[in-house]
């Protein structure tokens, strides 16, 4: 199959996307006292709903913005190892989140309908893909 969206586009597209929601949630991220690499951190944790084994944000070079989550009293660690938010993050995530949503909502009016409906089974496909492999991983390595 050819197809003109490969790795490279994907990863420019991923790159560009994390810039605008950084920028998005950098207000917001100020107001809760913490930088757009920590907000980035919460507004994962807050869409997750769930907790993030620390070991893995050790991996992805999160672990310094862990820790000043748990410092802030925004996220703590459980007995299972798992990073989670606290009711204080949780508010601050929802500030962070709300603001990208918010910033995302608007790029998504300059789309026409048939575009967003494209997109939006395109992300369906790749989450579910992505959540495959993930269960394949955790299986052969878990």
């Amino acid at each position: 199959m050819n197809n003109n969206f490969n790795a490279e586009s994907f990863f420019k597209f991923k790159a560009l996307f994390d810039a605008a929601m950084d920028g998005a949630a950098s207000g917001a991220a100020g107001r809760s006292g913490i930088t757009q690499r920590q907000a980035r951190l919460l507004s994962d944790l807050f869409y997750r709903g769930e907790g993030v084994p620390a070991e893995a944000l050790e991996r992805r070079g999160f672990s310094s913005e862990a820790e000043k989550l748990v410092s802030l009293k925004m996220a703590q660690i459980d007995r299972d190892g798992l990073l989670t938010l606290t009711g204080r993050g949780k508010i601050a995530g929802k500030s962070v989140c709300s603001a990208q949503e918010k910033f995302l909502e608007e790029l998504l009016k300059k789309i026409s309908p048939e575009e967003a409906f494209i997109i939006s089974g395109a992300a369906e496909k790749i989450s579910s893909l992505l959540r495959e492999e993930a269960q394949n991983i955790n299986k052969n390595h878990g």
